[in-house]
């Protein structure tokens, strides 16, 4: 609705009449890092959720009200995690358009505002990730986890072919021995 200057949606036809400012966007790209932030709070929460819920149907414990609190959490995870992906690629293309807008205060008033408000305003291309992952490190110690800010598919993935070539190197007498019965095996 910033483009055209309107206050309801319906007025929102026709030419464009308005270009946001420079100032403008980089407040909003400062809301995305603030929302994907508390998405990726709920994220490891979810997961952490998913785990302790785990641990108690495996010993047996409320297992209906285990099984739906399990799908609940990971549908919720799914969901808090696609939006925190679109919620990057829209900083991403707000990022790049915001540097084409013109300022509207003047450069000694912004200084004030940097001093007034205690931190850099301006948005690189990476401060949505730097924030996410200075987040991470203060909530977690770690400034990546899994299906968070790294894929969780290529992680897992990363993960389970190392497992499966120690596993294989540390059997492969067995191996050996099943290869031989399947290739004397008749055909049929």
């Amino acid at each position: 609705m910033t483009f055209w200057k309107a206050k309801t949606k319906n007025e929102c036809t026709g030419e464009i009449r308005f270009t946001p400012s420079h100032e403008y966007a980089e407040y909003v790209m400062q809301r995305i890092i603030a929302a994907t932030l508390l998405l990726d709070k709920m994220q490891a929460v979810l997961m952490t959720m998913f785990i302790d819920q785990t641990a108690t149907l495996n010993r047996g414990h409320f297992p209906g009200l285990m099984l739906v609190c399990m799908g609940i959490a990971s549908r919720l995870y799914k969901i808090a995690h696609g939006w925190a992906t679109d919620l990057q690629k829209c900083y991403e293309y707000i990022q790049a358009w915001h540097t084409n807008f013109p300022f509207v205060i003047p450069e000694h008033e912004r200084e004030k505002l940097r001093k007034a408000y205690g931190f850099e305003m301006t948005c690189h291309p990476d401060t949505c990730n730097n924030a996410r992952r200075e987040s991470m490190h203060s909530w977690s110690g770690h400034s990546e986890v899994p299906g968070i800010l790294s894929p969780l598919l290529e992680t897992m993935v990363k993960t389970s072919l190392a497992e499966a070539a120690k596993s294989a190197s540390a059997d492969a007498s067995l191996l050996d021995d099943d290869i031989g019965e399947v290739i004397a095996r008749p055909l049929e």
